[in-house]
């Protein structure tokens, strides 16, 4: 004071300032371009460490628009991951991290996601005709292929001797609409039938179901 008196000193306190971003958050899943029909998805990233303030949490947008010009959801959240409901369509998301003292890493690389929960279309079977009776034992099996807007994963084809509660044969197989039969069929009647699954996982329904008879018997004169 003017008196010359000091005071004692007060407690020291020290200010960090930190202007540095947070690591990059890594994408984890759903991965890269997957199909699925669920709607409702987690979506989940790597945790990111932040040496100089700690960090405080993840921003995620997710929007139909590669670009992110329109967001279909955002939001903030101290997890490394978050769950939306979502509706068919394409979606891309990314993810940053944000530290204590506010600063925001650069976004995550971009991800894309598919949802879809449309039935494909089903297949028609082509031959043999309905009806059919040959003493061919190895007959091959044709149908239309199916149609669907992600595409088909593959056909399932059924062989029955009684209309499906014993199958013979049961045979999930990739995108040819085409069925060479390797089991020697005894003589008898059977029933066969295809459906399609797309790629999301989504089976569409059974074909008709057509019949043929096996018939190697030798007539008695």
């Amino acid at each position: 004071d003017l008196a010359g008196n000091t005071s004692t000193w007060v407690d020291a306190f020290f200010i960090r300032k930190d202007v540095l971003a947070p690591p990059v958050p890594s994408l984890v899943s759903p991965a890269d371009l997957t199909i699925t029909s669920y709607t409702t998805i987690t979506f989940s990233w790597s945790s990111v460490s932040d040496t100089h303030s700690g960090t405080d949490g993840y921003e995620i947008y997710v929007s139909t628009d590669q670009y992110f010009s329109v967001f279909t959801s955002s939001g903030f959240t101290q997890d490394e991951s978050c769950g939306y409901n979502l509706a068919e369509g394409l979606y891309y998301w990314r993810v940053r991290a944000k530290d204590n003292a506010g600063n925001y890493s650069n976004w995550s690389s971009t991800w894309s996601l598919t949802i879809s929960t449309q039935v494909p279309s089903t297949p028609q079977l082509l031959s043999p005709e309905d009806g059919t009776i040959t003493n061919n034992q190895q007959p091959s099996f044709d149908w239309t292929d199916s149609t669907d807007p992600v595409g088909i994963s593959n056909y399932e084809f059924q062989i029955s001797t009684d209309e499906y509660s014993v199958i013979l044969e049961n045979q999930a197989f990739p995108t040819t609409s085409y069925y060479s039969q390797p089991l020697t069929l005894n003589s008898q009647l059977y029933y066969w039938r295809v459906r399609a699954k797309n790629n999301a996982g989504v089976w569409s329904n059974y074909s008709s179901t057509y019949s043929i008879t096996i018939d190697t018997i030798v007539p008695t004169i």
